[in-house]
């Protein structure tokens, strides 16, 4: 299959703005705190001046949340992805990159633009696509690849990993991080999804980031405080250097005011993370009941906001015709099979969640 980045395309969802449901994006249902909208808005009154370059009050507060260490933000996660990707390919050309698959696509698509080199360790459909059992073969690959050892090497980790939801523990990450600290390589871990889970405390690497001066964190509010229409994400690391070197390749002003402004506000909300994470995990367990009812394949034990199983082809459009739609997987799977269909769909609010199920219940039927 020719990869996402190869056909020269960004494939996300999102993109159907006319949809009545869009299980395709996996936003908060809860919706933006109430403070942020506010906040957000009254920042906008200042959009005839320049906003701040440095928005220190965030920075700091985001780095007391996160161990004290080192912060950037940038306009978006994605930002920071191909920020990350054009400083080590500036500084290390030919560098190599290795992803396991399946997973986001824009890591593939920010080292092609930095002319690094995409090396994709597959997991296998069997296995509902864990890498947890396959640690060492994924650490033998990155080490074993033919070529010069002084290349350098950055790995990407989604953790609760998209589209599969899988959550690896942070000892198993930091085995990772350790062999690639031996190398002088880097691994960067994207925690977007993993404050939507009750495990975030224990298994994020924030808490050992010292110990991981070769670990970069990142994390967004896009997705928990439901403000992707802001940008803004973050990058976290106690190599003050690194983000140092990632920094030079951001431009000035990339983020608003009204985004930290909101960000700020976020924080401070009482019981909004707790509230959220609750939802989350009820709706999640309710949708993937009723998957496994109806009955459709749901791959592994997700612990995100989304669940990704198999199902017939054409599923997409169908839904898509009856104002529903949902993540088609095509392009995040290093190998395609035409007679295999995998789709991601996020948690909703109850009704949507319940408007689906019916949904996909009748078509199912139709189907058999």
């Amino acid at each position: 299959m020719q990869k996402a980045w190869e056909r020269g395309c960004h494939v996300h969802g999102g993109t159907n703005r006319e949809i009545g449901h869009d299980f395709s994006v996996n936003i908060n249902p809860l919706g933006i705190p109430e403070a942020s909208k506010e906040a957000a808005g009254m920042a906008a009154m200042d959009a005839g001046r320049y906003p701040d370059v440095c928005h220190n009050d965030l920075v700091r507060v985001l780095s007391v949340k996160n161990g004290g260490h080192h912060v950037i933000l940038g306009n978006g996660s994605c930002e920071l992805i191909y920020a990350l990707c054009h400083y080590i390919g500036h500084k290390y050309p030919g560098y190599e990159a290795y992803t396991a698959a399946p997973t986001f696509s824009e890591y593939g698509y920010a080292v092609a633009a930095s002319y690094g080199r995409n090396r994709i360790f597959s997991t296998s459909d069997e296995d509902d696509f864990t890498l947890d059992g396959r640690i060492d073969d994924f650490i033998e690959c990155i080490c074993s690849q033919q070529g010069d050892d002084t290349v350098k090497k950055l790995v990407f980790l989604c953790n609760p990993n998209n589209p599969t939801g899988e959550l690896l523990k942070r000892d198993r990450i930091e085995k990772i991080a350790d062999v690639l600290s031996d190398r002088g390589d880097l691994l960067l871990v994207d925690e977007c999804f993993l404050r939507f889970n009750k495990r975030y405390g224990e298994t994020t690497m924030t808490g050992v980031l010292s110990h991981h001066s070769n670990v970069i964190v990142m994390d967004a509010f896009t997705k928990f405080y439901a403000m992707p229409g802001l940008r803004l994400g973050y990058a976290v690391s106690a190599d003050g250097e690194l983000l140092d070197g990632i920094r030079g390749a951001l431009q000035p002003w990339n983020v608003s005011d009204r985004a930290c402004s909101a960000a700020l506000l976020a924080l401070e909300d009482p019981g909004y993370e707790e509230r959220t994470v609750g939802f989350i995990e009820k709706q999640r367990r309710y949708l993937t009941e009723e998957l496994l009812g109806i009955p459709l394949r749901v791959i592994g034990e997700p612990a995100g906001p989304f669940i990704m199983f198999e199902g017939p082809g054409g599923l997409r459009e169908s839904l898509n015709s009856r104002g529903f739609d949902i993540r088609d997987c095509m392009d995040m799977l290093s190998h395609y099979d035409t007679d295999r269909h995998y789709y991601r769909i996020a948690v909703r609010t109850e009704e949507d969640n319940r408007l689906l199920i019916e949904c996909l219940k009748e078509l199912m039927v139709n189907i058999k």
